[in-house]
């Protein structure tokens, strides 16, 4: 499923993909990375034994959701490389049974009248399906005997055997004594320079490396997109600081494991225990309390599905999620004082009831979104150089007069807002003067909503309503969804450190002004010491508009497709009919499958489905 453009609205394609393992499946690149629809697919559903809608439930046919895909960088940065549109699902679970995997070897430079084959699903194909054309619904296969030199073809496989749209991702199968052994991955139909079909190799000095590319996904951190969690920076989280003695040493220690996202002594963690993790907490912030929103609003209509929050929930939830990260920043490097331990005091009291029991599936429901929120940082990096390491970035000596919001003396943290407020901000470079993501324009509503409308997460409200929530979607069994086990300790630190930033905002946002005096950082390598209001101010600052904008874009895209599988587990035949409402097409029952060419003109495109694909209880 991808994110057309010019519309809001989904669009379904389809493709063929070849299992080369029980989780993996090979695939051309542009079915799930498109210049034509926006880039990135935002969705992809992967089945075995598929023969149609009205066949999707049948006990042989199985299904499951990507879950990390590798392309090539050629592919990513659309460099016109034919030869290198290709790439790899990690799907959600193991397909089961009696697979019988394909085998692939390195593809041969030159071949002479060897018998091949292509096997996918062309979307010309159709059954019918209670009055509908159910296109693309059955596999068919072609095969001949090709000649071809990768020398003499910039690399490609070519041959005369007949494709359509449909089949790009299909292998590419050599006849030989021990079977048929995937030699390479249809990608192209015939058409202007190109009079031939064709895909692209695997292995040696034209072809691509099925075993790296497996690596990728076998790794310590296989949703890590780049190496964004290599940035250095220029301090080391305080790892070693000591917890007041009253302080619960089972909330201490999950303080001191979230201290060290952001720090260089956990190498081996990847990126999410890098500086880039300290980003990814803003996200997944916005996404609990949003989550927490949806929970609170079931509870008192259980008998509803799941509602995507509007906008201005959506944003609030994450700016808050922001003012929360930048606060628990602060809140590490906090000198010790009295004060200071009544701060950590009420951040554990404030976690013990509101701690979420349901951390796994939390941790298994939003892991994706987090590989997306990473993969937009790092793309920035690459096209803007924007320094993804909050560290890392510079400060300028010039300061800004800000104006309060209107109307703050009436909230209950009132103290804070006035003390956020009643000296000037130090600007951080990058910040623009002017503009929409100046001080002016982009703080001060940030702090309006982050602090007078929006509602922490971390509370026992919000915890009891997503207990039910779960509770319900699990029929009270210890079920989760599922996600790589790999992954999930360092998916889980960032959940933690969520929530516990949000118990730092709260422990802030409620003291007075002489209070929020008293709390001063530990003084730097020169000697100098920091307020904690200061810290806050610079700190949100470093984490930045651009941060926080992919935030929202990254919630606002993924929230539904959550919020879609919990009430999938909440109703199936609820999801099923809500699906339907989402069609991106008007197409009559007797419609051919619109075929929507890349800008290459490759007639073997994925076609778009005039229907959303049939959607089975998720596993």
């Amino acid at each position: 499923m991808f994110s057309a453009k010019n519309s809001s609205e989904p669009i379904w394609t389809m493709g063929t993909g070849w299992l080369i393992r029980e989780d993996l499946v090979v695939t051309a690149g542009h079915n799930v990375y498109s210049k034509t629809y926006g880039g990135q697919a935002k969705r992809i559903k992967c089945w075995i034994g598929y023969r149609g809608r009205n066949a999707a439930k049948h006990s042989s046919v199985q299904h499951r959701n990507a879950l990390n895909i590798v392309t090539t960088a050629s592919w990513y940065n659309q460099d016109g490389k034919r030869q290198r549109d290709v790439a790899l699902i990690q799907v959600s679970a193991p397909f089961e049974g009696d697979l019988n995997l394909f085998q692939f070897r390195p593809t041969d430079t030159v071949v002479n009248e060897k018998p091949l084959t292509i096997v996918g699903y062309p979307g010309d194909k159709y059954v019918e399906d209670n009055g509908n054309r159910d296109y693309g619904a059955n596999m068919y296969s072609g095969k001949s005997n090709i000649t071809f030199n990768l020398e003499e073809t910039g690399g490609m496989i070519e041959y005369r055997i007949d494709t359509f749209g449909g089949q790009s991702g299909a292998p590419i199968l050599l006849g030989t004594e021990e079977g048929l052994i995937g030699i390479g991955t249809h990608c192209y139909g015939a058409g202007g320079d190109h009079p031939l079909n064709s895909g692209n190799a695997i292995g040696g000095l034209y072809g691509n490396n099925y075993e790296k590319f497996r690596g990728c996904l076998d790794g310590v951190n296989p949703r890590h997109p780049t190496a964004i969690g290599t940035f250095r920076p220029r301090f080391e989280s305080v790892v070693n600081i000591s917890a007041p003695g009253d302080v619960e040493e089972s909330f201490w220690d999950v303080f001191k494991t979230v201290a060290k996202i952001g720090s260089v002594v956990v190498p081996s963690a990847g990126a999410f225990m890098g500086p880039a993790g300290i980003l990814l907490g803003t996200v997944t912030g916005g996404i609990l309390g949003s989550l927490a929103e949806c929970a609170s609003f079931h509870e008192s209509a259980p008998n509803t599905p799941l509602t995507t929050p509007d906008k201005d929930v959506q944003d609030r939830c994450i700016e808050r999620a922001q003012l929360a990260e930048a606060a628990l920043q602060s809140v590490i490097r906090l000198g010790r004082s009295l004060q200071s331990d009544e701060v950590f005091k009420e951040m554990e009291r404030i976690w013990r009831q509101s701690y979420f029991q349901q951390i796994p599936e939390l941790v298994n429901l939003i892991s994706p979104v987090l590989t997306e929120y990473g993969f937009l940082i790092a793309a920035d990096h690459w096209e803007k150089k924007v320094e993804p390491n909050p560290e890392e970035r510079e400060s300028f000596e010039g300061k800004v007069s800000l104006k309060p919001p209107e109307d703050f003396e009436n909230s209950p943290n009132a103290a804070f807002v006035r003390a956020l407020y009643k000296n000037e901000t130090k600007r951080i470079k990058g910040i623009p003067e002017g503009g929409e993501e100046s001080l002016s324009q982009w703080l001060t509503p940030l702090i309006k909503r982050a602090i007078i409308i929006a509602k922490p997460f971390a509370t026992k409200v919000a915890r009891k309503a997503l207990k039910k929530l779960f509770e319900k979607i699990t029929k009270g069994s210890a079920e989760s969804f599922p996600t790589g086990n790999k992954q999930k300790p360092l998916v889980k630190n960032i959940v933690c450190r969520a929530i516990i930033a949000d118990c730092a905002l709260q422990a802030i946002e409620k003291l007075t002004e002489e209070q929020l005096q008293d709390l001063t950082l530990s003084p730097t390598d020169a000697g100098n010491e920091e307020g904690i209001i200061d810290s806050i101010k610079t700190r949100i600052q470093k984490i930045g508009p651009v941060a926080l904008r992919y935030a929202k874009t990254t919630i606002r895209q993924y929230l539904p497709v959550l919020l879609e599988q919990l009430n999938t587990r909440l109703d199936p035949d609820t999801k099923s009919q809500k699906l339907k409402t989402l069609s991106t097409s008007d197409f009559h029952s007797n419609d051919l499958v619109s075929p929507f060419y890349e800008e290459d003109g490759n007639p073997d495109a994925p076609p778009v489905e005039p229907r959303p694909p049939a959607s089975p209880i998720i596993e």
